[in-house]
């Protein structure tokens, strides 16, 4: 069951998000899924731009509104709809596209990956290696090794 009081102040901190990029084209955020491994890890922190839709290209790392929630995935594909483009998005580490969304709102690109100390670019391919993230207890054994090689043990109690 969800707390409703939780949803709502959710979807104010995406509407906020939302209206920084909007208005100045820029946002880094700390990601808490797990669907963009290997490339996207939680904890990691990405820089978000604004781009046009017509800038956008199949491979990038986009950040999408959609339903008062955001949701980073890979740029898939785009098809037309009428006079209307839809792009598609999928996590890396799923096995199946999320729904066709409007390019308006895509609110921007990834263009750089914290993670610790260091800052990695973001690559335009899925890693071979995703298929395996898609399986939860292989993706909870991997988080549990990266937090024992960081020399902390963040994990704790994983349900």
């Amino acid at each position: 069951m969800t707390d409703p009081a939780a949803d709502v102040v959710s979807q104010v901190k995406c509407s906020v998000a939302a209206e920084v990029v909007r208005t100045h084209g820029r946002l880094r955020l700390r990601v808490t899924g797990l669907s963009m491994l290997p490339a996207v890890w939680p904890g990691d922190i990405v820089t978000v731009e604004a781009r046009e839709p017509s800038q956008l290209a199949p491979g990038e790392l986009v950040l999408v509104e959609d339903a008062g929630r955001l949701r980073l995935h890979r740029l898939i594909a785009s098809q037309a709809s009428g006079a209307e483009i839809l792009l598609v998005t999928r996590g890396d580490s799923l096995s199946y596209d999320d729904p066709p969304v409007r390019a308006e709102q895509v609110l921007g690109v990834v263009t750089s990956i914290r993670r610790g100390a260091a800052c990695v670019a973001p690559s335009n391919r899925r890693s071979r290696l995703a298929c395996l993230f898609s399986n939860r207890s292989v993706t909870l054994a991997a988080l549990r090794m990266r937090s024992l090689f960081a020399g902390k043990e963040t994990l704790g109690n994983v349900s």
